[in-house]
């Protein structure tokens, strides 16, 4: 089907290493990618996408906080569940990231449209 799948393991520190297909990418990278894409408008969810409050819901019941040697977790309150937030996360960074310059070359902007 031409599918070229990409391996990405979350990881903790600051900067994502790997190469290729298969990459380590801070659980913090991903979740600041995904926000800052969110509230600058760049990323929405469509008014007629039906299950677009399950995200939204995901979203609002993440928590993110320092721990007491500190270190930021990201992490779902009890009995939620956070794996829609990752299914958007690693495609967005993916696509940021790797084709950065493939996207200023051919729309001559980088965004997410």
């Amino acid at each position: 089907m031409g599918l070229r799948p990409v391996r990405i393991t979350f990881t903790g520190g600051n900067d994502p290493t790997g190469q290729g297909r298969k990459w380590g990418v801070p659980k913090s990278l991903l979740v600041s990618t995904l926000d800052a894409k969110l509230h600058c408008g760049e990323l929405r969810f469509a008014k007629e996408l039906l299950a677009a409050e399950a995200p939204r819901d995901e979203l609002q019941n993440f928590q993110r906080h320092v721990s007491q040697s500190g270190r930021m977790l990201f992490e779902h309150r009890s009995g939620q569940h956070n794996d829609l937030i990752f299914a958007i996360a690693m495609p967005l960074w993916w696509t940021i990231s790797r084709h950065k310059q493939n996207l200023t070359t051919y729309y001559g902007v980088v965004g997410m449209y």
